[in-house]
């Protein structure tokens, strides 16, 4: 049996946002059942590749799925923190292009993470980050990851350019980095055949129209940040 213990990691949680409703509609829409399905199973096929995947002799990656959130976490090394932000931009892009937006939390502290159980006030940080503190669909930076990626960012390679802070002063993950996004082997199939990110841009325009204010504000957030790094990306404003 492994050693049972905390350790010192890095953890990112994922929600996806408007879940509940979009269980409620694919009751009744066969379409929007097709796309919770499909978008589902591509995280766990995308959990599957980078499941186990070595980052030294000593640690890996771990990654857990339930319900609606995704959590995953790596060893507190230089390596291991550049291999969970490129995850982070993945999955939010992943996510994004079937048409979900999705919120974050990315910290570090002691957690127990081995064969999808995790545990610990690593996870309970980023929880509490990505549900009372985000808010909007973006992934905020704790300050002990802020200080790592102080420490870390190299202008040569996409941690040059991995975070940003927002119009509320909080610290995010620029998750729309070119050079994170195209590290995911499937993008530049989706780029050629111009179905990138179309879902996603069509999620917006129509949260956009929602009477429900808290929906309406995140889409709005999401337009201005999204048309932002368009160009970058190659794709078409919303």
């Amino acid at each position: 049996m492994d050693n049972i213990e905390y350790q010192e990691k890095y953890v990112l949680f994922i929600d996806i946002l408007g879940f509940s409703e979009m269980v409620m509609e694919s009751t009744k829409d066969p379409k929007t059942f097709s796309n919770l399905h499909t978008t589902l199973l591509h995280i766990k096929k995308f959990a599957k590749v980078i499941l186990g995947t070595e980052i030294t002799n000593s640690g890996k990656i771990e990654i857990s799925i339930f319900s609606d959130c995704i959590a995953i976490s790596t060893i507190d090394t230089t390596k291991g923190l550049g291999m969970i932000l490129a995850m982070a931009s993945m999955i939010y892009c992943d996510l994004f292009h079937h048409g979900v937006m999705a919120r974050g939390g990315l910290s570090k502290g002691k957690i127990y993470h081995s064969e999808g159980v995790i545990f610990g006030e690593g996870l309970v940080n980023a929880y509490t980050i990505e549900s009372k503190t985000a808010i909007y669909p973006r992934v905020v930076v704790d300050d002990k990851v802020l200080t790592d990626l102080e420490r870390d960012e190299n202008p040569s390679d996409f941690r040059g350019s991995m975070r940003f802070e927002d119009f509320d002063g909080l610290q995010c993950l620029n998750v729309f980095n070119p050079n994170a996004i195209k590290m995911d082997p499937r993008i530049s199939e989706w780029v050629s055949n111009g179905s990138y990110m179309n879902k996603g841009r069509e999620a917006v325009r129509k949260s956009l129209t929602s009477a429900n204010l808290s929906i309406r504000s995140k889409a709005l957030w999401m337009k201005k940040y999204y048309n932002l790094h368009a160009a970058n990306i190659g794709l078409e404003e919303i």
